[in-house]
């Protein structure tokens, strides 16, 4: 839009991506906040990253119960099955991936973090953005 208010078009865009940010700026605080006081585990990390998704995905359920539409080019029907497939993959990786050994290997670590960014941090922006 050649000649739009600057403050318009940010305003439309921190509209549509509210859902994502708001959990995500938890998320950030939560961490922050831990390591700052000196008790964040980082390997804890991946099940943060979960318990972000779900927290998106609880939302996602009850503005879908609503009756609005979730992602910015509605997918129909399809996205009742993934809102609630993604709701109960991040809630079960959330409880599984906490309690982390310190014993484990360098590559589990790495491979949870892997899920944990696929399950809870692609997913919800790419409900929300279906590019």
């Amino acid at each position: 839009m050649v000649g739009a208010n600057p403050k318009e078009s940010i305003g439309n865009w921190l509209t549509e991506w509210y859902p994502v940010i708001i959990p995500l700026l938890m998320l950030f605080g939560r961490i922050l906040m831990t390591a700052r006081l000196g008790v964040y585990n980082r390997l804890v990390f991946p099940s943060d990253l979960c318990y972000y998704g779900a927290t998106f995905y609880i939302w996602a359920l009850t503005t879908k119960l609503n009756g609005t539409e979730i992602s910015l080019r509605p997918m129909g029907k399809g996205e009742w099955y993934f809102v609630i497939c993604f709701l109960l993959a991040n809630f079960v990786l959330y409880i599984w991936l906490y309690p982390v050994d310190m014993r484990s290997s360098n590559w589990k670590f790495l491979s949870s973090i892997f899920l944990a960014v696929v399950s809870g941090l692609v997913s919800p922006i790419y409900l929300r953005a279906r590019c």
